[in-house]
């Protein structure tokens, strides 16, 4: 699959939208959050442990209490929070399913280049940054801050200059203590930091390789611009404001809506049809008018992985494709 290279954005009912793609095609489709979702840091009240004794429920403010594991608590287990007790946690795991958000004591602040964890010290790098002189580099650039906090170096620091990666770090150690300052005073059940936006999201996430970004409102220029200076990307921004959409003029909609198909069509003439199960992704792949088996599979299988990605499903998947009679096929 191809690197994404562009980014669209354009505001529906209040909430930004943002597709990312890829020679046009469409990857991955992210849209503004509510709050109670997965990075939001929440200053909550202990529950109720569970029946099995092995997590507590926590009051996060949302609609169910939000689910804590003994794996995902800090200190000794005599130590775990009772009920009463304030608890500062992260949402990892979005409510769903009829269950409760999944929580964690262990917290993460994810820039692009490092991940501050902030019940941690030391620096630990991505196990893609192979070079022995990158990592030395890269360790002795951080050691200082990591004495406070702990700093994950993520691939994407592999290239880029210390002074940009000790930027992003001191920011993040910042954040940290803003959401530390707040948890003091707060009054469970209550937020203290939101997820980034769609658009940060996204900057941060693919900004270094993105070529431009297309927005069709010009009052979102002045923080992507802010984003980019931030990142030191150097994507050319875009604005188009017109009657239609920017999404429209693109193809982007029509590319949308075969997402939320439960059958898409191959470019062969074959097609996939996805149905989502509670326990698995069941995939059946149907040659249609096509003749060549080979040709068939081969394009199901990159449309395959790009609607999971773009429908952003994960778990157990099971594929069926169609039948080779011939061992060279």
């Amino acid at each position: 699959m191809s690197e994404i290279d562009e980014l669209f954005m354009r505001c529906r009912n209040g909430r930004n939208e943002v597709a990312l793609t890829a020679a046009g095609r469409l990857v991955e489709l992210r849209l503004d959050v509510q709050s109670h979702q997965p990075g939001a840091v929440i200053i909550g009240r202990a529950e109720t442990p569970s029946p099995d004794n092995a997590a507590i429920f926590v009051d996060i403010g949302d609609r169910r209490a939000g689910f804590l594991r003994q794996t995902d608590m800090i200190g000794a287990a005599q130590d775990r929070p009772a009920p009463g007790d304030p608890v500062l946690v992260q949402i990892a795991r979005a409510a769903g399913d009829g269950k409760g958000a999944r929580l964690s004591m262990k917290l993460a602040l994810p820039g692009r280049f490092v991940v501050l964890r902030p019940q941690e010290t030391g620096v630990a790098l991505s196990d893609r940054i192979s070079d022995d002189a990158t990592r030395g580099r890269l360790g002795a650039a951080l050691a200082d801050l990591a004495a406070e906090a702990g700093l994950t170096v993520r691939t994407a620091a592999a290239e880029i200059e210390t002074d940009l990666l000790r930027a992003e770090a001191l920011r993040l150690a910042q954040a940290w203590d803003t959401i530390r300052a707040r948890a003091l005073t707060a009054k469970p059940p209550q937020i203290l930091s939101s997820p980034d936006d769609a658009m940060a999201e996204a900057v941060r996430e693919h900004g270094s390789a993105l070529r431009r970004v297309v927005l069709e409102e010009r009052l979102m220029r002045r923080p992507l611009e802010l984003l980019r200076q931030m990142h030191g990307d150097g994507f050319e921004i875009e604005v188009q404001e017109g009657a239609s959409s920017c999404f429209d003029q693109h193809d982007l909609d029509s590319q949308i809506e075969q997402a939320l198909a439960s059958e898409v069509a191959l470019p062969g003439g074959g097609s996939i049809a996805m149905e989502p199960t509670r326990a698995f992704t069941a995939v059946d792949v149907d040659s249609g008018v096509a003749r060549n088996a080979v040709a068939v599979n081969l394009e199901a299988a990159e449309v395959v992985a790009q609607q999971l990605r773009l429908r952003n499903i994960g778990g157990a998947v099971l594929i069926d494709f169609i039948t080779l009679r011939q061992a060279a096929d």
